[in-house]
């Protein structure tokens, strides 16, 4: 039996354990994730999300806590179980693996970094399905985009990536190439609503001493030997306070939502991000480029284009691309993109005694001189 997250060995009071700490393979905290790899996510019980053929999910494979092993309700008195939709949090953290890269100019450099230049975004550069796997990854399409409003940094900029093979290191581990970093995004909710926000010029990351260029430097605090450290530009002579953070790293992000319609996504930002929903690709503003937007809204016609069936749980991929100088900004809003899960807790006051509680006299819990108190535990009362 295991005795703690991540030794390998599961234990009672864990769904998986896989002996990392990677999201977005199966198992992440000990807690499984959905598998969707061709359409819908089929229902995993234990996962958190309530899929068609489950009454219920909370999470957890644990028996006697309302929801079983099961995923069915054990009916246990004093125990209320209800799915959630709303009453959502005002923030939701949202795991997120980057990975590091050098710079095409410096030694071991990688040429898709710190190279290509435009002034606006290059579509077309992915192919319109991920390739499947776990997790999926977007795959190369072609190279060139035959963009004209390239700039000059180079006279291959209409490509903007330099072939399949290098394209491919983007989103793998690849040792000696690339350095992966786990960390995390926290999205703020909206107007007490289902939307949520990341904007890094609220809430910027990594080095939070330099002011002058407000943006999204998620490694600027990631000491070696987990990054490879700052981007020094291309034709810059250091110090520049404008230039002081790493410039060379791709994010990747998973989530997964219940689709009811209506639910909209729109990413502001620079470089290259591609959002894929349903494994279908939704958003495409590859490319270096400066700040841009891209924006989804799933009503009808969106939703069939994309395969979506009300009432399935699917699950959205963002790919981003932060490889040039000298500007880095990220703004995600995803509005209504929650997941239906199951709450199961004790009623203290119901007058009836839960395993989780000491005591339940319900009206008369928390009464001076009961001994059972509004929380519904145990007190000593004293005389005299």
């Amino acid at each position: 039996m295991g005795a703690a997250c991540g030794d390998g060995a599961v234990a009672a009071n864990e769904p998986c354990d896989d002996g990392n700490d990677l999201p977005f393979d199966g198992c992440y905290q000990c807690k499984r994730e959905p598998s969707c790899p061709d359409g819908a996510c089929a229902a995993i019980c234990g996962d958190g999300v309530v899929s068609p053929g489950e009454v219920c999910d909370d999470g957890n494979n644990v028996p006697g806590d309302g929801c079983s092993s099961g995923c069915t309700l054990e009916n246990i008195q004093g125990v209320s179980c209800s799915d959630v939709t709303t009453s959502l949090p005002i923030s939701t953290v949202v795991p997120v693996i980057f990975r590091d890269f050098k710079g095409s100019p410096e030694a071991g450099g990688h040429p898709d970094f710190e190279h290509f230049h435009c002034t606006r975004s290059s579509p077309g550069l992915v192919q319109p399905i991920l390739v499947s796997g776990a997790p999926p990854k977007p795959a190369f399409a072609k190279g060139t985009t035959s963009n004209a409003f390239c700039g000059a940094d180079d006279a291959t900029d209409g490509a903007m990536i330099t072939s399949a093979g290098t394209f491919a290191q983007w989103y793998a581990d690849v040792p000696g190439v690339n350095k992966t970093i786990v960390g995390s995004l926290t999205l703020a909710q909206s107007n007490a609503g289902n939307t949520y926000i990341y904007d890094s010029a609220q809430t910027p990351l990594g080095n939070t001493s330099d002011t002058t260029t407000p943006g999204f430097f998620p490694l600027d605090g990631a000491s070696p030997p987990q990054s490879w450290g700052m981007t020094p530009a291309s034709g810059t002579t250091p110090p520049d306070p404008n230039l002081n953070h790493n410039y060379g790293f791709t994010t990747e992000l998973h989530s997964w939502f219940t689709y009811q319609g209506g639910e909209l996504l729109n990413f502001t930002g620079d470089d290259d991000v591609w959002v894929f929903i349903n494994n279908r690709l939704a958003v495409d503003l590859g490319g270096t480029h400066p700040r841009q937007a891209g924006t989804v809204t799933l009503d009808d016609a969106t939703a069939a284009s994309l395969g979506l069936v009300k009432g399935n749980t699917y699950e959205i991929s963002l790919f981003h691309a932060e490889r040039h100088t000298n500007d880095s900004n990220f703004k995600l809003t995803l509005g209504g993109f929650v997941k239906k899960t199951t709450h199961c807790a004790s009623v203290c006051g119901d007058g009836i005694k839960a395993p989780d509680e000491e005591c339940d006299d319900g009206p008369s819990n928390g009464v001076p001189g009961e001994t059972c108190s509004a929380t519904c535990t145990i007190v000593i009362v004293r005389s005299g």
